[in-house]
């Protein structure tokens, strides 16, 4: 199967938040791929990719402290999201304690990378993604 999507003008610029085009002139650099469809649609994945059959991606950065899901920095500022619920209960109004105030709590005090990746690979995992960065822009 062949993918094709078809270029759709949004007029505000964004896709979920997201800008169509990046603010830094030539950001994609000069690397075999560029982002259009057609360059991508010519990337092969690895043979060891194809044939890993089960990887592990995780998302572990200071929205793990509440605990409370994905997009927890982003929905804990807008009413009527279930983490904004979740931290008016826990933490009080997030113009007073906002996700900025949970990054200093994220002291990695049990982290143990090697015991995880053990695990990991007992569970048959091929390879591991871990997040570098996400929509809450705190590089991890």
């Amino acid at each position: 199967m062949e993918l094709r999507p078809t270029a759709k003008a949004v007029a505000s610029g964004f896709w979920d938040d997201v800008p169509l085009a990046s603010p830094i002139p030539n950001l994609a650099g000069v690397g075999p791929y560029q982002p259009t469809w057609d360059s991508l649609s010519e990337y092969e994945a690895p043979e060891w990719y194809r044939d890993a059959k089960f990887g592990i991606w995780a998302h572990w950065s200071p929205q793990c402290v509440a605990e409370d899901g994905d997009w927890y920095a982003r929905n804990v500022y807008v009413e009527g999201q279930r983490q904004y619920r979740y931290h008016q209960e826990h933490y009080g109004p997030p113009s007073r304690f906002g996700y900025k105030d949970l990054c200093a709590q994220w002291t990695l005090l049990n982290w143990e990378p090697d015991s995880l990746m053990e695990r990991y690979k007992n569970a048959g995992a091929r390879f591991f993604v871990a997040l570098a960065n996400h929509h809450d822009n705190c590089d991890a």
